[in-house]
């Protein structure tokens, strides 16, 4: 993989489903220049996936670092749960019981 190539991002998951893309780049944008936020939410046959979840996409490795440090175990606004951030790992796995409702490319 080429340098380039790189991505600094984040799997933030336990989401609440109502989570707006904008909320989660604004929770994670103390951390550094966020480059990428989309969230996937679950379809109502899936089951294995409860909670939205999303990525969060940054310019640096520090910013990266930081935010899953800052971050990993919060509660976004006011929510019930507890979030989880750990850097993302590229996956194959389907998404076909699963769809992208929001996703911006900053």
């Amino acid at each position: 993989m080429a340098s380039e190539d790189v991505e600094f991002k984040c799997h933030v998951s336990n989401l609440a489903m109502d989570i707006k893309r904008y909320e989660l780049e604004n929770a994670f944008s103390q951390f550094g220049d966020v480059i990428e936020v989309y969230v996937v939410y679950p379809s109502e046959h899936d089951y294995d996936h409860p909670r939205a979840y999303g990525f969060v996409t940054f310019e640096n490795e520090k910013s990266m670092r930081d935010a899953i440090n800052g971050m990993n175990g919060q509660k976004l606004d006011n929510g019930i749960y507890s979030i989880t951030v750990e850097e993302a790992h590229s996956s194959r796995r389907s998404r076909r019981s699963r769809r992208v409702v929001s996703k911006k490319k900053v």
